[in-house]
């Protein structure tokens, strides 16, 4: 561990804690007035804002031997903790205002906060009487709002409106214990080792703008556009990649968690008035979130009463850790235009994109580990999520508009215990991984037209889940050390092995579309949802004596799929709607080759306890579609739907060989 030069402390307790707590507040703003009554002038303003935040804060032990008597009112002898709070407001208007002119605004705000929050023991020795605390906690956030507005009077050719934000978090926390030794002396509850790192990324992000035009043969044009970019992560680990002269870590219990609480509201939209009228809202949201928890004990033995290894992931806009809460992220993007002119036109399109990469692991690594407590080994993964695109436009012309609204969702969820692991006692044994997505999404556009009306509505959804939980892997890509869950000599046996992987999805999907001219009139709605599960739980290359075996595999889901048009008109309509489902589920639940288990053990008296072992695999999946074309006109009407689901699945469970 330490090495013979490094420093050596005695105390009661030790405290090293790195804080960082820093703000910016920024209002920026553009104001352009043309008030003479001369034609043919202008408005023209704009502002461009840019905040940026980069820190790096860390907290560390390393190289050192610490001696710590303790103190009977301080909760830990050691507490090494780096603390880290960033916050970015941002409030950015322009407007401008021309009588007898054309009036253009523009409005940009950029935003960026990098930060790496670190809090480590490293290549020491600690011995003390009193809980370790080793903890890494960063806070991120951006709450930003944008707009533009310009109004231009009689005789002017156009009236422009253009707000853009762009919001980027690089956040990544990390709180660990890496070849040291930890002597807790006289292990009690007060004797905990326990590792935490905590990444908390906050965006609130509202971007509008709108253009007004007076004259009736000008154009009104807007547009917004809301860009956000997440890349966060939260590690935690104890591990031993050392000798250390085959050292011990003696500890009560031992604690590693990490967790990424990620909360996310856009708003993006767009209001265009003129003799015609353009206006378009975007809204993106791309966000790839990671938290791993790992313990690898190497060469050091790991004696404790319980082992707790935890990785939570949450995309749900709610700051309670695994939450059940509905509240969700939210991504909206809302729109409108009018257009007066003699045959003005109104023309409006509004777009929401959300890119979700979440990734959560919970592993125990090879090593040796003394428990006369539970094992746990638990990723917990949420994502709940909110789209809506919609639009109205309205032309004494024509008037026309879409509304699309997509959502890629990637989710991996995996807790496992890997080859080279021995667990000499143990109490219960728990592996689980959970995982729970909940998506709803929106498309809504009308359309009015003295002439002709056309509106378009979609939903484009692509979902893949991956929930995985083992014990042990017998395949070429994972060699190693066959899995003991016992004293192996001995036969001390362990308590009840559970190995438990769920998955629950539930899917809301809507596209609606009504256009109504005195001509003709248009419109499609579209729902598309294709899903991907992959649902696992299994043990291999495992030798176990326990007092119980129970694997079970879960792969929950819903769908709602609903497509809506309605077209109406005095001469021709055509409404169109069509909701398009398609789902693949994996369920697989087995015992695998070179595993062997004796499930049952003999009490004191020579009695058998236990003997129960179980291998399930469940899946179920229930889906609602409806889709519905409704038209009608004074000469030709034609309404037309379709609706189609395509399921398949595959659910095993079974003792025997089968490479995954």
């Amino acid at each position: 561990a330490a090495k013979a030069y490094a420093p050596v402390i005695t105390a009661q307790t030790l405290n090293v804690h790195g804080i960082n707590d820093s703000e910016i507040t920024n209002v920026t703003g553009a104001v352009s007035l043309n008030l003479e009554g001369l034609e043919n002038n202008n408005a023209i303003g704009g502002s461009f804002t840019y905040n940026s935040m980069t820190s790096d804060n860390t907290a560390s032990v390393e190289n050192a031997e610490l001696i710590l008597n303790g103190n009977t009112t301080a909760k830990e002898a050691l507490s090494v903790k780096a603390d880290n709070e960033e916050e970015i407001v941002n409030v950015a208007l322009s407007g401008g205002v021309a009588t007898k002119g054309n009036a253009w605004t523009g409005q940009v705000s950029m935003n960026w906060v990098d930060n790496t929050t670190k809090a480590y023991v490293q290549d020491s020795k600690v011995t003390a009487d009193r809980n370790v605390l080793i903890k890494a906690e960063d806070e991120a956030e951006i709450e930003s709002f944008t707009g533009s507005v310009s109004v231009s009077g009689k005789n002017s050719m156009a009236a422009l409106g253009v707000a853009v934000g762009v919001n980027l978090i690089d956040a990544h926390t990390e709180a660990f214990a890496k070849d040291s030794i930890f002597a807790l002396r006289n292990a009690h509850t007060s004797s905990n080792l326990n590792i935490e790192a905590m990444e908390n990324s906050d965006i609130t992000s509202i971007v509008a703008a709108g253009a007004i035009a007076v004259d009736n043969k000008s154009w009104s044009i807007s547009g917004s556009a809301n860009g956000n970019d997440v890349d966060s992560s939260a590690k935690a680990y104890l591990e031993n990649t050392k000798s250390q002269n085959g050292g011990v870590s003696e500890v009560w219990n031992a604690n590693v968690k990490a967790s990424n609480l990620t909360d996310i509201t856009l708003g993006t939209g767009n209001i265009s008035v003129g003799g015609n009228s353009v206006g378009a809202a975007v809204g993106v949201l791309v966000a790839d979130n990671s938290a791993e928890s790992y313990v690898k004990g190497g060469l050091v033995k790991l004696s404790a009463n319980e082992l707790h290894v935890e990785a939570v992931n949450t995309y749900n806009g709610s700051s309670e850790e695994g939450t059940e809460d509905d509240t969700r992220a939210k991504n909206v993007a809302v729109g409108g235009g009018v257009g007066f002119g003699g045959s003005g036109v109104a023309a409006q399109g509004s777009v929401t994109v959300n890119k979700l990469k979440q990734t959560t692991k919970a592993h125990l690594e090879a090593g040796t580990y003394d428990l006369t407590g539970k094992l746990d080994v638990l990723a917990t993964s949420r994502a709940y999520m909110f789209g809506m695109a919609g639009g109205v436009a309205v032309g004494t012309g024509t008037g026309a508009g879409a509304a699309v609204d997509t959502q890629l969702v990637d989710v991996d969820t995996s807790a496992y215990i890997n080859n080279g692991v021995v667990v000499k006692r143990a109490g219960d044994i728990t592996v689980k991984a959970d995982s729970v997505e909940k998506i709803t999404s929106l498309a809504l556009q009308a359309a009015v037209g003295g002439e002709f009306a056309g509106a378009g509505a979609a939903n484009a959804h692509d979902v893949d889940v991956d929930t995985l939980a083992w014990i042990g892997r017998d395949d070429e890509q994972n060699p190693g050390r066959q899995v003991e869950l016992c004293d192996y000599g001995n036969d001390v046996p362990v308590g009840n092995i559970n190995v438990l992987a769920s998955d629950d999805a539930t899917l809301k999907i809507n596209a609606a579309q009504g256009s109504f001219a005195g001509n003709l009139a248009g419109g499609l709605s579209i729902g598309v949802a294709v899903v991907d599960k992959n649902v696992k739980a299994m043990a291999e290359n495992l030798y176990a004596y326990s007092k119980g075996l129970n694997i079970d595999a879960q792969n929950l889901g819903y769908v709602l799929t609903t497509a809506n048009g309605v077209a109406g008109s005095g001469t021709g309509a055509l409404a169109g709607s069509a909701a398009e489902t398609i789902v693949s589920y994996t369920t697989d639940a087995h015992l695998g080759a070179h595993a062997t288990v004796h499930a049952s053990v003999l009490d004191d008296s020579g009695k058998l306890v236990g003997g129960s072992a179980q291998i399930n695999a469940k899946s179920s999946f229930e889906h609602v579609g409806e889709a519905a074309g409704l038209a009608g006109s004074g000469t030709v009407a034609i309404g037309l739907s379709n609706d189609t689901t395509y399921l398949t699945q595959d659910t095993r469970a079974y003792v025997g060989k089968e490479a995954w």
